[in-house]
């Protein structure tokens, strides 16, 4: 069966790093989409007929839509980013996407989660009349994704450990060696 929206939550940080307050992005919004963004490198070299690419990065943004709803702790808070004209680390939030088909078992509340540090880029306020106010405009991720587990009931973010974290993501990396000097030269 294929997967639903309400499938997955979003939760915003609203308080500090220090005192997270986490509330879900939900009521009021329209939308909140994931475009990962995967950027390549294309090649084609001397000898082949074709054309090798590769995945080098990901610019991942997370586009939205919602009604002005001033109650809702998260519309207001993405909202105030552009009324306000925040800019640098003042227009930075903490933002979890939260798989809420695969629970933790074991670990009732706890599902598998992914954090991301974003930019709030508020792009857009609009309404005509007789119509409700939108906040339109998109989370950019900044640096890695974090991945590891949410608890809807505590909203805790729990970061996987090293060992525990999918091998899908990590880089491979290259050890150079000292090459040994030839004793013939």
């Amino acid at each position: 069966m294929a997967l639903m929206r309400k499938d997955v939550a979003d939760y915003l940080n609203v308080g500090t790093s220090e005192a997270e307050e986490y509330v879900l992005l939900g009521y009021g919004f329209e939308s909140l989409d994931e475009e990962p963004g995967a950027q390549t490198d294309t090649t084609c070299y001397i000898n082949d007929e074709t054309s090798s690419t590769s995945v080098t990065k990901y610019e991942t943004k997370f586009p939205y839509v919602s009604e002005m709803i001033p109650d809702e702790k998260g519309i207001k808070n993405l909202w105030s980013t552009g009324r306000n004209h925040e800019v640098g680390t003042a227009a930075e939030r903490d933002f979890v996407r939260v798989d809420m088909y695969d629970p933790v078992s074991g670990s009732e509340g706890t599902y598998q989660a992914r954090k991301f540090r974003v930019s709030n880029e508020v792009s857009k306020f609009s309404g005509d009349g007789g119509e409700k106010i939108k906040v339109e405009g998109s989370l950019n991720a900044i640096g890695k994704v974090v991945q590891g587990t949410f608890n809807v009931s505590t909203k805790t973010f729990t970061e996987a450990q090293a060992s525990t974290q999918s091998n899908t993501n990590n880089a491979q990396s290259v050890v150079n060696e000292p090459v040994e000097e030839n004793p013939l030269s």
